[in-house]
């Protein structure tokens, strides 16, 4: 079993919403969102809810109040809901910083499964490139089973350098 039913239920029942309003032509095609993936999976998570990130959120306050960073935990920012295009989901710290400047900057990743592979977009990329080794991928595997995961699967630091991104040359950008 990779998801419990409620989730597969959950799960089902927006992709079904998703393809009636892509049916009727009411589907928000959005070119914020770059391509039709990041379209439709923009959808489902405002259908089924964001649970990748809400558990990051968590986290990332837990792990700065262990660190007795409390003000800075208390100022972790979801800013994906707003701000789709930034090039990551959520702002938070690596360490203490004058009046609250975020210097972690996290993209959130997520599978149902086991399996860890994920993509990028070229925007996130982008944004990892610049922002160097204030990015990180929280990655989150086995989303949606009875007990949700406590903390990230692997985080990985800085992806650019730490990872071996391709980039596919007939993808949309």
């Amino acid at each position: 079993k990779i998801i419990d039913k409620k989730t597969g239920v959950k799960i089902i029942y927006g992709l079904k919403k998703i393809r009636e309003e892509i049916r009727k032509n009411k589907f928000n095609f959005n070119k914020k969102y770059e391509d039709i993936h990041l379209n439709i999976e923009n959808r489902l998570f405002e259908i089924i809810g964001e649970k990748a990130e809400e558990l990051t959120i968590k986290f990332e306050k837990n792990r700065l109040r262990k660190i007795k960073l409390n003000q800075e935990s208390e100022n972790v920012n979801q800013i994906s809901q707003d701000f789709a295009n930034k090039g990551y989901d959520i702002e938070s710290f690596s360490k203490k910083t004058p009046s609250l400047v975020h210097n972690l900057f996290i993209e959130v990743k997520g599978r149902s499964g086991r399996d860890k592979s994920f993509f990028m977009s070229s925007n996130e990329i982008q944004t990892a490139k610049q922002k160097g080794e204030q990015y990180a991928i929280y990655f989150w595997s086995n989303l949606g089973r009875k007990k949700n995961p406590t903390e990230p699967t692997e985080i990985i630091p800085d992806p650019v350098t730490n990872l071996n991104i391709q980039e596919c040359d007939n993808c949309l950008n």
